[in-house]
C-alpha cells in the first residue's frame, strides 16, 4: 500500500481512507475497511455461496461473493452472447458444486452432466465419497458445458448428498475448423487442456469412404481432385499456380478455386481426366465431358466454366492413353477400346470403336490395365484378366490398326513402359510383372520386352521368356539361371567362331548352373548364350473374303504363301486340327479320369522328375540291353510329361 501512496503519486484514489470515495461502511467496519476504499472491482461477483449451501460454498477459485452491483444494460448489450466469444470470456454464468458429497454408500450410482455416470466403490465417515467406479463415461461435445470442469451431480440412486467432482475429460475426436494448406504429411496435433496435462494425436486423412477424391489430374496450372465416393460426379480445382489452395472470397473472383458437378440425367462416375486444347476430358462411366470457359481452349475461372457431353459410350477405370492426338480408353461395358478424337467440322470429340475387327481377344474378357509405349513401334501393351497380353499398334495417320495377343508360360499381370536409351536410340522399354510356377513355387518376375534390333545378326536375338544372356570368353559351363529351376528351357548358343545354334531343350538344375554340349569342331565353346523359356509365334490370317460376291462358306484353296522373315531357324506353314477337344490335361488328371471311368480306386504318390529320369534311366537299360524289348517309360518320355498334354495334331509343311 506505501508504494502506492507515497510523494511521487499525483493522485491516488485505490484503497483511500476517505469514504466520500466509496469505501463500505459496514457495522463492523463503521469507518470503512483498513484495506481502503474504491474496492468496486470485488462487488461484482455473484453470491453463489448462497444460491444452494448443499452443494455450494465459498472458495479461492470462484472467489468472494461480494455482489453489489450488476453490469448495466447498455453494456450487455454490447455482447451477442450467442456467437461473441467475448461474452464467455467476460462473464461467468455456470457455477460447479465445489463441497465435499456426503450421507452416500456403497453401490449408490450417481448421474453427474453429459452422460457420466459412477458408482460408489467406497465411503468415509459421514458417507463421505472416497472413491467411485465410471459406469457410463458420457461425452462432452464443444460448446455443450462451458467451465473447466463439469462432473457436478445431477442426481443420485441413494441418499447422498450432492458435491463437488473432479472430472478429467479425455479428447475422442477433434473437429476441423481451418484445415490450411502446405501439408507434406499428416500433421500431429497436441491438445493442451491447460496445467502438465497434453495429449498427442496424428491428423488422419481419411479412408475413400469418407470422401476423398479418387481422380487426380492437372489443368491450367490448376490441381483437379475428382470423384469422390460419395459424391463422384463432384470436382473440384485449385487456385492457379497454388495445387493445395481451394480457397474462396467474397465476392468470388475469377481466380478462385472452383467446385463443381457434373448435371446429367444419370449417375456420372469420374474414371479420368485427360488435358486437351480444347479443354478438359473428363470421361465417366457413363459420357465423355469438355470442360473449358465456354468456347474450344478458353481458360477456366470460378465466374466461367462450361461442362459439355461429347459422346455416350463411357469408360472403365484403366487410365486413358494419348496417342498424338487420340484418346483411346476402354468402355464401360466390356473390353470395347475405343478413340476419341477432336473433330473440326462438328466441335465435338468423336471416336469410334477400334477393336470390333478382333472382337474375339475381348468378348467374355476385361482389361486391366495399359502401357503406351510410343517408340519405337506405336504400340499398345494391355493386360487381360486371363493373364494374356494384348498388343495393339496403333498408327492412326496411316490407318494402322492391329491387335494381336501374346501369352507365356505363366500369367502377365501388370505393365509399364519407362523410357530409356539402348544402343537402338531412345526407346519406351516395356516392363511387366509375370507369375510363373517355377519348381513347384507360385513367383512373380519382373521382365521386359526386348527390342527389336539386331546389328550383329541372329546372335542378338532374344528367342525366349524370362531369358538371361551370358556374354563372355568361350566356356560350356554357365551359372546364375536358379529363376529357371526346374524348368524345360531352350535358347541360343554363339560359338566362339560365331555360329549360331539352337539350345536343345532341357530341365534347368535347381542350382542355375548348366553345362552345354561342346560346339562342332574347330569351335571350343560359346561366347554368348540366351537361355529361358520357350514360346511359339504363331500368325494367322483372319476369314478370306475378295470382295463381291462373297466367298465365305466356300471351299478354297490356298496354292502359296508369301513370308518375309529375316534369319529364322525354322518356319511351318498348315494348320492345326483339334482333334480331341478343347480340354489340355496334365498327367495326374488324365489318371483320374481313367480311374472315374474304370470305376477303380487308387492311391497316387507324386514323383519327382528327377527320380523319373533316374526309374526311365533303369527301365532303358534293362529293357533295351538285357531283355532287347521298348522300355515302359523312357528319359524322352519324362521329358514330355513336363509339358501338359495339348491333344492337337498339327499338319504343317516346314520351309524354312
Amino acid at each position: 500500500m506505501g508504494n502506492l501512496k507515497n510523494k511521487e503519486v499525483i493522485w491516488a484514489i485505490d484503497y483511500s481512507t476517505n469514504l466520500s470515495y466509496n469505501d463500505l461502511a459496514t457495522p463492523t467496519y463503521p469507518n470503512g475497511h483498513p484495506r481502503g476504499s474504491n474496492s468496486g472491482h470485488l462487488l461484482y461477483l455473484m453470491t453463489y455461496d448462497q444460491v444452494n449451501t448443499a452443494v455450494l460454498i465459498r472458495d479461492i477459485n470462484n472467489g468472494r461473493p461480494f455482489n453489489r452491483y450488476m453490469p448495466t444494460l447498455s453494456y450487455l448489450n454490447m455482447f451477442d452472447d450467442a456467437n461473441d466469444s467475448r461474452y464467455d470470456g467476460s462473464f461467468q454464468t455456470v457455477w460447479y458444486a465445489n463441497k465435499a458429497a456426503t450421507g452416500f454408500a456403497i453401490g449408490d450410482t450417481i448421474n453427474h452432466y453429459a452422460g457420466l455416470i459412477t458408482q460408489v466403490t467406497n465411503v468415509g465417515g459421514g458417507g463421505q465419497i472416497i472413491s467411485l467406479a465410471i459406469v457410463n463415461p458420457g461425452s462432452l461435445i464443444s460448446g455443450q458445458l462451458t467451465g473447466a470442469n463439469p462432473g457436478g451431480i445431477t442426481s443420485t440412486s441413494g441418499g447422498g448428498v450432492p458435491g463437488s467432482f473432479n472430472v478429467l475429460w479425455g479428447v475422442t475426436t477433434i473437429g476441423v475448423t481451418n484445415p490450411g494448406t502446405g501439408y507434406g504429411a499428416p500433421p500431429t496435433v497436441v491438445v493442451s487442456p491447460g496445467g502438465d496435462i497434453q495429449a498427442a494425436g496424428t491428423a488422419v486423412l481419411g479412408a475413400s469412404s469418407a470422401g476423398n477424391p479418387t481422380v487426380p489430374g492437372f489443368f491450367q496450372q490448376r490441381l483437379v481432385l475428382a470423384g469422390p465416393v460419395s459424391s463422384p460426379q463432384q470436382f473440384n480445382i485449385s487456385q492457379p499456380g497454388a495445387y493445395y489452395n481451394y480457397n474462396i472470397s467474397n465476392p468470388i473472383e475469377p481466380d478462385n478455386a472452383i467446385a463443381g458437378t457434373l448435371v446429367s440425367g444419370q449417375l456420372n462416375t469420374i474414371q479420368s481426366m485427360i488435358a486437351q486444347p480444347q479443354g478438359l476430358i473428363m470421361l465417366s462411366d457413363k459420357q465423355a465431358w469438355l470442360i473449358n470457359g465456354g468456347s474450344a481452349g478458353s481458360p477456366i475461372s470460378a465466374v466461367q466454366i462450361n461442362a459439355n457431353s461429347q459422346a455416350y459410350n463411357g469408360a472403365s477405370f484403366p487410365p486413358p492413353i494419348v496417342a498424338n492426338d487420340n484418346i483411346l480408353y476402354v468402355q464401360s461395358k466390356g473390353s470395347i477400346v475405343r478413340d476419341l478424337v477432336f473433330n473440326f467440322y462438328t466441335a465435338v470429340y468423336t471416336g469410334t470403336d477400334i477393336s470390333v475387327l478382333s472382337s474375339h481377344l475381348f468378348y467374355g474378357f476385361n482389361i486391366l490395365e495399359w502401357a503406351w509405349a510410343e517408340e519405337p513401334f506405336k504400340v499398345v501393351w494391355a493386360v487381360r484378366n486371363d493373364g494374356v497380353m494384348l498388343t495393339l499398334t496403333f498408327l492412326k495417320e496411316q490407318d494402322l490398326i492391329a491387335w494381336a495377343h501374346s501369352d507365356t508360360q505363366g500369367a502377365f499381370k501388370s505393365v509399364a513402359s519407362v523410357t530409356e536409351t539402348v544402343p537402338a536410340g531412345a526407346v519406351d522399354a516395356v516392363y511387366t510383372i509375370v507369375q510363373r510356377t517355377i519348381n513347384g513355387l507360385t513367383v512373380q518376375y519382373v521382365e521386359r520386352m526386348t527390342e527389336l534390333y539386331y546389328p550383329l545378326g541372329l546372335t542378338d536375338a532374344w528367342c525366349v521368356d524370362a531369358g538371361l544372356q551370358y556374354n563372355g570368353s568361350s566356356v560350356l559351363t554357365f551359372t546364375g539361371a536358379q529363376h529357371l529351376a526346374g524348368a524345360i528351357v531352350t535358347g541360343l548358343a554363339t560359338d566362339n567362331l560365331g555360329n549360331v545354334t539352337v539350345i536343345t531343350p532341357f530341365a534347368m538344375p535347381v542350382n542355375g548352373t548348366f553345362t552345354l554340349p561342346a560346339p562342332a569342331s574347330p569351335a571350343t565353346g560359346f561366347t554368348r548364350v540366351t537361355i529361358g523359356l520357350d514360346y511359339l509365334p504363331q500368325l494367322k490370317t483372319l476369314q478370306l473374303d475378295t470382295g463381291e460376291p462373297t466367298i465365305q462358306g466356300k471351299e478354297k484353296k490356298i496354292t502359296a504363301v508369301t513370308v518375309r522373315v529375316n534369319e529364322t531357324l525354322g518356319l511351318s506353314i498348315g494348320q492345326t486340327f483339334d482333334l480331341c477337344g478343347t480340354e489340355t490335361l496334365n498327367l495326374s488328371e488324365i489318371v483320374d479320369a481313367i480311374l472315374k471311368v474304370t470305376g477303380r480306386r487308387r492311391i497316387k504318390l507324386p514323383l519327382p522328375f528327377a527320380l523319373a529320369n533316374i526309374q526311365a534311366a533303369g527301365a532303358e537299360f534293362v529293357f533295351n540291353h538285357l531283355l532287347g524289348k521298348a522300355p515302359p517309360l523312357n528319359r524322352d518320355q519324362v521329358t514330355m510329361l513336363r509339358t501338359d498334354n495339348a491333344s492337337l495334331i498339327c499338319f504343317r509343311q516346314r520351309i524354312a
